[in-house]
C-alpha cells in the first residue's frame, strides 16, 4: 500500500504543481490558459499511453480544446517542458522490495546497462544528432541510456544523449554502484580501464570479451584467442586469464561453445553486417561466433559456469523493456511530421512508460512467472480512468489498487518461461 501512495503522490505532483511550475520555466506558458502544463501534459501522456497510436484529434478532445489550438502547442517551448518533465520522473526512481531469487540474492543489486536508439528525421540533427553523414538515412538520431536494477526493478533512466555518443562515453559508463553489485553489460561499455575501477571499487562486472582483446595464460604467454580456444577439447573453459596490454587486468575467462544454429545466425548476420559496412568481417570475430566468450571478477564460489552463462542472460530483460517502449509504447511511430511534434510525442511516450513501468513495480515484480507484455496491456487498458482521478486522491488510489489487483490475476506468462 506504501509503494502505491508513493506512485500516487508521484502521479499528483507531475500533473500538478510540478507540470504548471515547468511549464513557466521552460517559457512552454508564461499565462494562465485554457491549454495550461498540466492540461497539455495529461492529455498527451495519458492519451498515447492508452493508445499510442491516438491521433492528435483524440488528445485535443482529452485537453477540451481544438485540433488546431493543440497543434500550435508543438514548439520548441512544448519539447523542452515535456523533456524537463521527463527528468523530473527519472529522478523519482522506484522500486520494490528484492525479489526471492537465490541467485540474485547473492548481491547487493543486480545492475544491467543497456542503449537503445530512436532515429529521427534530419531536420533534427542539430538537436540530436546521428551516426550517419549529412543526407543520410541516420543523420539525426536519439540515444536512451537505461539501466535496470533486477533486484528490486528500480529503473535508472532513461537518460537522453545524441545517437552519435558510444556507450563508453554514455552518463551510465561511470555510474556508482554500491560495493558487492553486480554490472552486467554488452561490448558496448567494455573498457578495461572501467573495468579496473570497479574491482578497485569492490564491485562485481560481468562482460564479454572484446575481440581482439590481448590474452595471456599462465606464465604470461600471450594467446591468440580464438585460435587457442579452436584447439581445446572442452567445450566450456573456465580460466583466470590477464587481458590488456597497456593496461593488465587480471579476471577470469569463461568460455563455451555454443550450438551450430547459434553459429549460423551469428555468421548470417556477419554478412549483414559486412554488407551494410562494405568490408569483411575480420577473420577473428568469424573464429570467435563458435564460443561465447565472457570476462568477470565473480569468483567459482559466487558462480559457476552455468550461472554465469544465467547471469549474462539477464540482459534479456533490459531488451524486453526496449521492445516494450517501442512496439507497444510507439516510441518510433509519430503522428505528425513537424520536428517539435515529433519530439513531443517521443518525451511524452517515454513518460508514459516510465508510469507504466512504476505500476508493473507495483503490481507483479515480485512475481517470478510475470508477463511484462500482459501487464503493460492492463496498465493502456486504464490509463484514461486514471487520469480522471488524478485529482481526487482517495479515487486515485482506489484505481491503482484496482490496476494492480487485475495484474495480479491476469499477468501471468503462459508457458513456463520464468522472466527474471
Amino acid at each position: 500500500m506504501e509503494k502505491l501512495k508513493q506512485i500516487a503522490g508521484n502521479l499528483q505532483a507531475l500533473f500538478n504543481e510540478t507540470a504548471q511550475h515547468l511549464a513557466v520555466e521552460t517559457g512552454f506558458r508564461q499565462r494562465r490558459s485554457k491549454l495550461d502544463g498540466a492540461t497539455f501534459a495529461k492529455a498527451l501522456i495519458g492519451g498515447w499511453l492508452s493508445n499510442p497510436e491516438a491521433s492528435r484529434s483524440e488528445l485535443a478532445q482529452i485537453a477540451k480544446v481544438s485540433k488546431q489550438a493543440l497543434d500550435q502547442s508543438f514548439t520548441s517551448q512544448a519539447a523542452s517542458y515535456l523533456q524537463a518533465l521527463l527528468g523530473w520522473c527519472v529522478e523519482k526512481m522506484l522500486g520494490q522490495e528484492p525479489a526471492s531469487l537465490s541467485l540474485l540474492q547473492r548481491f547487493k543489486g543486480v545492475y544491467v546497462l543497456d542503449s537503445s536508439t530512436i532515429s529521427l528525421p534530419p531536420t533534427l540533427s542539430a538537436h540530436w544528432q546521428g551516426c550517419g553523414k549529412e543526407g543520410s538515412q541516420s543523420e539525426a538520431g536519439l540515444k536512451l541510456h537505461v539501466g535496470l536494477e533486477l533486484l528490486s526493478g528500480a529503473l535508472l533512466g532513461p537518460e537522453l544523449s545524441p545517437a552519435r555518443l558510444h556507450d563508453r562515453q554514455g552518463p551510465h559508463q561511470k555510474l556508482s554502484l554500491p560495493a558487492g553489485a553486480l554490472r552486467i553489460t554488452d561490448l558496448g561499455y567494455f573498457k578495461l580501464g572501467r573495468l579496473k575501477e570497479l574491482e578497485a571499487q569492490a564491485v562485481l562486472y560481468l562482460t564479454k570479451a572484446q575481440t581482439g582483446l590481448q590474452v595471456y595464460g599462465a606464465h604470461q604467454q600471450p594467446l591468440a584467442l580464438s585460435k587457442w580456444l579452436g584447439q581445446q577439447s572442452q567445450k566450456l573453459i573456465d580460466r583466470v586469464v590477464e587481458v590488456g596490454v597497456k593496461e593488465r587486468l587480471r579476471c577470469r575467462l569463461v568460455a563455451w561453445q555454443v550450438p551450430s544454429g547459434v553459429v549460423q545466425t551469428r555468421q548470417q548476420a556477419f554478412k549483414e553486417l559486412a554488407r551494410k559496412q562494405q568490408r569483411p568481417v575480420s577473420a577473428e570475430r568469424q573464429a570467435l561466433s563458435y564460443w561465447s566468450v565472457y570476462l568477470t571478477n565473480l569468483s567459482q564460489e559466487q558462480a559457476s559456469p552455468a550461472e554465469v552463462a544465467v547471469l549474462y542472460r539477464l540482459r534479456w530483460q533490459i531488451e524486453l523493456l526496449f521492445k516494450l517502449w517501442k512496439s507497444g509504447g510507439g516510441l518510433e511511430r509519430w503522428h505528425s511530421h513537424k520536428p517539435w511534434a515529433i519530439l513531443c510525442e517521443i518525451y511524452a511516450k517515454l513518460i508514459g512508460q516510465i508510469i507504466q513501468h512504476w505500476l508493473v513495480l507495483a503490481g507483479v515484480w515480485q512475481e517470478a512467472e510475470r508477463s511484462l507484455i500482459k501487464a503493460s496491456r492492463i496498465v493502456r487498458a486504464h490509463a484514461r480512468s486514471l487520469l480522471f482521478r488524478i485529482d481526487n486522491p482517495p479515487h486515485l488510489l482506489q484505481e491503482l489498487i484496482y490496476i494492480c489487483a487485475s495484474m495480479q490475476k491476469g499477468c501471468r506468462l503462459d508457458f513456463a518461461t520464468v522472466q527474471i
